[in-house]
């Protein structure tokens, strides 16, 4: 777990934090920042023109939107309403990418109002309908074939049909390598399959044309050494879940601790896919214990004694487990917390907040050692005003 962040928690006064049951984030942005740096640090070699977008649906959470978009070339926004919360506050359309294998038509009118720097196509009839809205800043997407997301992207035929009816230029071509499955070699292999590409019909792309990059990095990228061959490109990385998973953490109430027979142990919290709808679990290593810690009256509970826990959320769904295997002390009890690390990416946002009703968390950042609640409220479950009341 981030060190700052387990001292901070170690010497908070709980009752106030954990006000109400409720869980709760905390996102460090100081680590934030390092993790730009890290990994500027390590993709830099790779061309002299290497830019840095962070994947928006990672976390949209505000304060990490300002603190991030201060340090990073820009944004990949993947829908209208990510495009109309940058609009909202006031970033430029020119540090702005536009992704996602399913575009609206209004979401590419949009794109064009706002000037966006590059809108990646994924299809034949999106490319039309980018046509259509007056989308001249494109690239494609290419598809491929060992990925998990065959939805994704288009294949040579397609893209040559694009160009063929076409009289503009390509900024470039974009691939997505994966999740967690980022190599120095696999994206070389990526990039030399672009040039082939590219090399195949020059006219149809811009002089500069790039490389724009889902590279797949895992949440810990630290083992990484500087890249080992440089590209003949201009390239961008969008980056989402490394920049922000370490980062953050997620605390739980726990509810009950029981066995379920086959000798497994079984933890409910006061949480689970209402806020997290994106796994803590690797998938480089599904079966690892997560780093989880046990906390009881604001100190990390003595682990006399270590028992292996599956760790349920609150909802009535067989599904919602948090983590299948988590080792923490035998003495956990009700009342005591569960602190997740490595969950600064997605929360809420990819969670069913809406389903039964249940708590909802709060967010928090620390900043220059001191945390600052940025929960917010607007979220309406199961309410009603004053004058629809029965």
């Amino acid at each position: 777990m981030n060190n700052l962040l387990l001292t901070t928690l170690s010497g908070l006064n709980w009752r106030d934090l954990a006000e109400n049951d409720e869980a709760f984030f905390v996102y460090d942005l100081e680590q934030v920042a390092a993790n730009v740096t890290g990994l500027r640090s390590i993709l830099s070699g790779l061309h002299s023109d290497v830019r840095l977008f962070f994947s928006l649906k990672s976390n949209p959470h505000l304060p990490l939107v300002r603190a991030l978009f201060d340090l990073v070339d820009g944004l990949d926004i993947s829908s209208h309403a990510e495009l109309e919360y940058c609009r909202s506050l006031g970033l430029p359309g020119h540090r702005i990418s536009m992704s996602g294998p399913g575009k609206t038509d209004a979401s590419l009118r949009c794109a064009v109002d706002m000037g966006v720097s590059v809108v990646h196509i994924d299809s034949l009839e999106e490319f039309a309908s980018a046509l259509k809205a007056g989308c001249q800043r494109l690239s494609v997407r290419m598809h491929q074939d060992d990925l998990f997301s065959p939805k994704l992207g288009v294949n040579r035929g397609d893209q040559l049909s694009m160009v063929s009816r076409w009289d503009g230029r390509l900024r470039g071509l974009h691939a997505y390598l994966g999740r967690e499955t980022f190599s120095w070699d696999r994206l070389r292999k990526t990039c030399d399959h672009m040039a082939a590409w590219m090399e195949h019909s020059p006219a149809s792309y811009m002089e500069d044309a790039r490389y724009f990059i889902g590279p797949g990095l895992g949440v810990d990228f630290s083992h990484l050494e500087p890249a080992p061959y440089q590209l003949d490109r201009p390239i961008d990385f969008e980056v989402g879940r490394a920049m922000v998973a370490n980062a953050g953490l997620y605390a739980a109430q726990v509810l009950s601790v029981k066995n379920t027979g086959r000798g497994l142990r079984q933890v409910i919290v006061n949480g689970g896919l209402q806020h997290l709808g994106s796994p803590f679990v690797s998938l480089n290593s599904p079966q690892g214990t997560s780093g989880v810690m046990a906390f009881r009256n604001g100190q990390p509970l003595e682990a006399q004694g270590i028992h292996e826990f599956v760790v349920a959320g609150s909802l009535c769904l067989g599904h919602d487990i948090l983590h299948p295997r988590v080792a923490v002390s035998s003495r956990l009890r009700r009342g005591d917390w569960l602190v997740f690390p490595k969950a600064g990416a997605y929360g809420v946002t990819a969670g069913v907040p809406y389903f039964i009703g249940q708590d909802l968390p709060r967010e928090f950042v620390l900043q220059n050692g001191k945390l600052i609640e940025t929960t917010h409220k607007n979220f309406k479950l199961y309410q009603c005003d004053a004058g629809e009341k029965r």
